[in-house]
């Protein structure tokens, strides 16, 4: 076929060709081979394009496309890589809407990421195929790409619809992302995506924002109309879903560009901005995490990782634009996400990163509104280490909060009024209410990482409060006071000591005597349980101290 068509350099010497898609196909499977076959099948795909009809070509590349991608096919990417270059070669040969028959193909370009991913993920292939695989998403998107900056942002009705296939070809192939070998090459499938989008008309975060939440009202507007259909269809839903993946990752780049994301005009505007970002944070976000059942479980600390690199990137962003002070929906779901990871991930440094994220995410939050949300979080989360972590929080927010000196400013910050202190001593009001000294040493057991962080913030609020010269707050009145000395910090040391001594107690016939230095080994939790009560005994024995001398100024 080379041959004749080399030395005859007429369509006639490749009819038998174009005209049969299971011959075709059969060639393109030859470029697996051998090099030497792959040079050739290069050269006589240069010809058909150079001497064929460019329309014909696609028709037949398009047939051909299919076979090969099928799940049920199993072909070298070699092969893929030289039928996608000649189908490339074709489209790009076609002068007027070239945008009509992108579209037409455009499943088949979404199939070939979609097997890239997969491959990419599995692993086991050699180098060169490997790059045959990433080179082909690059082409696809690259064509995606060309076409939409030659239509450009005009009026034409499918500009929406090449505005989310770019977003459908990012998302199909974003499982990749977290393949530490092409995460340079993901990096620039991400950006020519984005110019694509740009050139659409597409050229900011709300701009982004509003395309696939849109895509998901309408798509919500054929079922019930409420979020919870948007995935009741299945096909409808996973194309949703890699839109939205496919939007997740463009967001990385308007995030790290500062053109691209509007502060709005005013005061007014920028609130409603923070707004928009924080309900796109969590949908997102909620996105990110459905998206990570799809992975390998050896890859879903990255891809978790790649979640909360995004939301850190929002809330940075919000907190750069002045904080949010209004509440809204996303913050509660945000929260929620942060806390399940926080508490259940098995991997540590994914839970420390969502940490992380957590003291960004209350940053993002204006003094009033982050106070709420601590509070809220403080008072109903179920897990000990959360609670703990934001009653440190807290604390640091207090010392941020307190004026250096009694006539400064910022003392009507809600981080030092009433409603703080109470938020504080919230766990140890808890066990002082308790009616059996049984069921005070089992709440102190299950939450003494909480009462710690409770009985140190307690602390320093009243080390604060005894400084010469420094603000007072008065809200560590005669009632409070005397409470703390003479019930709550008595019940909360009783109820340690108590605990302390039930764990030292021998445990049947030859036991050893428990304590924090003879746990077995392996055993670290009831050893962090012991180290916990014997800091309760001494942070309670130093309140006393400071409460004792506060008593007896009340007094006199």
């Amino acid at each position: 076929l080379l041959r004749r068509a080399t030395e005859e350099q007429t369509e006639e010497s490749l009819e038998s060709l174009v005209e049969d898609s299971v011959l075709a196909c059969t060639l393109f499977c030859c470029a697996s081979l051998s090099d030497r076959c792959r040079r050739s099948v290069e050269d006589l795909s240069k010809l058909l394009v150079l001497l064929c009809n460019k329309k014909e070509i696609v028709l037949l590349l398009t047939d051909v496309l299919r076979s090969l991608v099928a799940d049920e096919c199993d072909v070298s990417w070699a092969s893929l890589a030289c039928a996608l270059r000649t189908a490339s070669s074709a489209l790009r040969g076609i002068t007027r809407k070239n945008h009509l028959h992108l579209l037409s193909i455009a499943d088949l370009h979404v199939l070939v990421c979609e097997r890239a991913a997969r491959a990419l993920l599995a692993g086991g292939q050699g180098p060169e195929e490997a790059r045959d695989c990433a080179w082909s998403v690059g082409l696809v998107v690259e064509d995606a790409s060309i076409v939409s900056v030659d239509l450009g942002s005009s009026e034409e009705p499918t500009v929406r619809r090449l505005q989310l296939h770019c977003l459908s070809l990012l998302g199909s192939v974003y499982g990749a992302v977290v393949v530490e070998a092409v995460e340079d090459d993901f990096k620039g499938w991400a950006e020519l995506t984005s110019k694509s989008l740009e050139a659409l008309g597409v050229r900011s975060l709300d701009e982004l924002g509003t395309l696939v939440l849109d895509e998901a009202g309408d798509a919500g507007a054929s079922g019930s109309g409420s979020e919870d259909s948007w995935d009741e269809d299945e096909e409808d839903g996973g194309c949703l879903q890699v839109h939205f993946m496919g939007a997740c990752a463009v967001a990385e780049a308007f995030l790290d560009d500062e053109v691209g994301v509007s502060g709005g005009d005013g005061q007014s505007g920028a609130g409603d901005a923070c707004l928009n970002l924080m309900r796109m944070a969590s949908i997102f976000l909620g996105k990110m995490i459905d998206n990570v059942e799809g992975f390998p479980g050896d890859k879903s600390p990255a891809a978790i990782s790649r979640a909360l690199h995004l939301l850190y990137s929002f809330t940075a962003r919000i907190e750069g634009m002045g904080g949010l002070g209004t509440p809204c929906v996303g913050q509660r779901d945000i929260l929620g996400f942060l806390i399940r990871l926080m508490s259940h991930f098995p991997d540590k440094p994914v839970r420390m990163r969502a940490r992380f994220c957590m003291n960004s995410f209350f940053a993002s939050l204006r003094p009033s509104l982050r106070f709420l949300a601590m509070a809220e979080v403080i008072g109903s989360c179920e897990y000990s280490s959360v609670k703990a972590t934001l009653l440190v929080s807290l604390k640091d927010e207090v010392a941020a909060a307190w004026p250096s000196t009694a006539g400064e400013a910022g003392g009507d910050s809600p981080f030092l009024g009433r409603a703080a202190l109470d938020c504080i001593l919230g766990p140890l009001h808890q066990i002082e209410r308790l009616p059996s000294a049984g069921e005070k040493k089992d709440c102190l057991e299950e939450s003494s990482e909480v009462v710690v962080a409770s009985l140190n913030a307690l602390r320093f609020w009243l080390l604060k409060e005894k400084a010469k010269g420094g603000h007072k707050t008065r809200v560590l009145d005669e009632e409070v006071v005397k409470r703390l000395y003479s019930m709550t910090l008595p019940a909360v040391r009783e109820t340690a000591d108590l605990a302390r001594k039930d764990r030292q107690r021998p445990r049947g016939f030859m036991s050893p005597v428990m304590n924090c230095n003879f746990c077995a080994p392996g055993d670290e939790w009831k050893q962090q349980i012991m180290m916990n009560l014997q800091a309760v005994g001494m942070v309670t024995q130093r309140l006393n101290e400071l409460l004792q001398s506060e008593v007896k100024k009340l007094s006199s």
